[in-house]
């Protein structure tokens, strides 16, 4: 295993030989990019039925997002409001 501690492309060369000594070796390249950062913020983690809960995407580094709202319902908005069909600890 290698870790790289910068990102960038990377080409990447294995050589292998055997006893006679025949050489083969192949190239491939690597890019390593930002990892990317889940965070958000609840901005009122308490709320009446069918008030919306309000969630702030603070996340860094990330182009695609799935929120799971612990129901069984899910969205891929960046950010959002979301308003919880029923009372409940989720």
């Amino acid at each position: 295993m290698h870790v790289y501690a910068s990102t960038g492309r990377y080409i990447v060369k294995l050589i292998v030989a055997n006893s006679r000594p025949c050489i083969d070796s192949i190239e491939q390249v690597v890019v390593v990019t930002i990892q990317p950062k889940a965070l958000f913020t609840v901005v009122k983690p308490n709320v009446c039925q069918d008030e919306p809960t309000v969630f702030l995407n603070q996340s860094t580094n990330a182009i695609n997002y799935v929120w799971q709202f612990g129901n069984g319902e899910s969205s891929t908005v960046a950010g959002l409001s979301y308003v919880y069909p029923e009372a409940g600890n989720l």
